[in-house]
């Protein structure tokens, strides 16, 4: 399994702290202004994730998908 921090951040993908960091908003991991989140929690309210940003609630399975494809659809 070595190796694969390399190949996800050459995707785009960034490392967090563990733990809850943008579950909560309640640390520096925050969504920039108009940036959207796929999120498998079971709460949302606006500002949650960072102020004007979108977090779209979701099973696992369909946040999966926007994963794999990249794709949120209003």
């Amino acid at each position: 399994m070595k190796g694969f921090d390399i190949i996800f951040k050459k995707a785009g993908f960034e490392w967090r702290d563990p733990g809850c960091s943008m579950c909560l908003g309640m640390n520096d991991d925050n969504l920039n202004p108009y940036e959207r989140c796929a999120s498998t929690s079971n709460r949302n309210f606006e500002g949650r994730q960072g102020e004007r940003g979108r977090t779209h609630l979701g099973q696992s399975n369909n946040c999966s998908k926007v994963i794999n494809t990249w794709m949120l659809n209003e």
